[in-house]
């Protein structure tokens, strides 16, 4: 997993070679396999969080030479991971939120899921789930003015507002492992948040998946907001 330099040769009109690599525009196919710096370090090589291969060229002018790179360390983390909502603040029945962001290498990932079966979160394919009936991608779509909603009657209306037998969750699908350390869970829309608090999630727990079949807790990503105040709740963790 340490960096390695890449150098390019070219041959001049005369025949004769000379180092080109300062020269050349160098290119990944795929960055979440390996990245290749156009910067100081021109030319080297840095491997992503996934395992593959991705093509590097360098080109210069008309001239183009490739590679093809294999990253195969094995990914930590997990392919599938499940945001259970295990309590709510208040008495109506359900939760709901406007987003929850993937925190990876310390870098709150983009999202841009346009359904549950298309989309990206960060440069990461995947596919959304939940236990409801509702567009679970709206959790994980670009905009905070979508909403996610559980299914009517999934939380009891009384103290202490847990679950009513069945989980509530979301669920990221992923190609391959990835090493999720946190979450950031949204319920905005320029509203008072007091008006959101009785559907937003109280006790937070995440678990990861390899199959996406089997499920375990992940250790120490749980979380109890007992005095939700309308920020932006954050839950992290160390990656297994």
């Amino acid at each position: 997993n340490r960096p390695i330099q890449l150098a390019a040769t070219a041959m001049r009109f005369d025949q004769q070679s000379f180092d080109a690599t300062q020269l050349v525009t160098w290119t990944s196919s795929d960055e979440t396999i390996v990245t290749v710096s156009n910067g100081e370090n021109k030319g080297f090589l840095s491997p992503g969080l996934l395992a593959g291969v991705a093509t590097i060229t360098a080109s210069l002018g008309n001239v183009i030479a490739t590679t093809n790179i294999t990253h195969e360390t094995p990914s930590r983390g997990f392919s599938s991971y499940r945001i259970h909502f295990d309590a709510v603040h208040g008495n109506l029945g359900y939760s709901a939120i406007t987003g929850i962001d993937l925190v990876v290498n310390n870098e709150v990932l983009e999202n841009l899921m346009e359904s549950d079966d298309s989309g990206t979160i960060g440069p990461y394919t995947a596919t959304v789930a939940s236990s409801s009936d509702t567009n679970s991608y709206h959790a994980f779509d670009a905009s905070l003015s979508s909403t996610w909603f559980s299914d009517v009657n999934t939380f009891v209306t009384e103290e202490p507002y847990t679950t009513n037998g069945e989980p509530v969750y979301l669920e990221i699908n992923f190609e391959q492992a990835l090493p999720v350390e946190g979450i950031r869970i949204h319920r905005t829309q320029g509203i008072n948040p007091a008006s959101y608090k009785a559907q937003f999630p109280r006790q937070i727990r995440v678990q990861g998946s390899l199959d996406g079949v089997e499920f375990s807790d992940i250790n120490d990503a749980n979380i109890t907001l007992e005095n939700w105040n309308g920020e932006v709740a954050e839950l992290n963790w160390s990656v297994p």
